[in-house]
């Protein structure tokens, strides 16, 4: 759910309790670095990764922010084909929680080729670089172990009142 605001969050937490009480929500303030391009009713082209982690354990909250959102958004921007790239910080926290998540397209042929996904395509000198330098900033904030992906497709349903 997009933009809920602080006044009616207790009543879209019962409303989820009640309706779905194995299901985890994640409140979450949201930055939009990159737009993807979405058409609503139609699929969106190319992929989207969806990835959770923690912070790593010594870092300040201000810290981590520092490191993630500031450091290291120009790094996943530029070694990576990225088409449209959306950054939630999760600010209600349960003990099973994130303390991130990265919301990431790229195009369809990033599913099927590493140099594609890397912002690299032939070109193994450009690959490797963009590995480690990706690599090399994630190692800053990211706690070793802590990610989770998920690879899907959108379909963005446009719903009218």
């Amino acid at each position: 759910l997009d933009d809920i605001t602080l006044e009616n969050k207790a009543r879209v937490s019962q409303i989820m309790a009640e309706r779905w009480p194995d299901a985890q929500q994640l409140w979450c303030e949201t930055t939009c670095v990159l737009r993807p391009k979405r058409r609503p009713n139609q699929r969106t082209v190319g992929t989207v990764q969806i990835c959770t982690f923690e912070r790593q354990a010594e870092l300040t909250e201000a810290e981590f922010q520092q490191r993630w959102l500031i450091d290291h958004t120009p790094v996943a921007l530029t070694t990576q084909s990225t088409q449209g790239y959306l950054q939630s910080l999760v600010k209600d926290r349960s003990a099973v929680s994130p303390d991130g998540l990265v919301e990431e397209y790229f195009p369809a042929e990033a599913a099927r080729s590493l140099g594609a996904f890397f912002n690299a395509s032939n070109d193994p000198i450009l690959l490797q670089n963009n590995i480690s330098r990706m690599m090399t900033s994630c190692d800053r904030f990211i706690e070793s172990g802590s990610i989770n992906v998920i690879h899907m497709s959108e379909y963005p349903i446009l719903l009218r009142s």
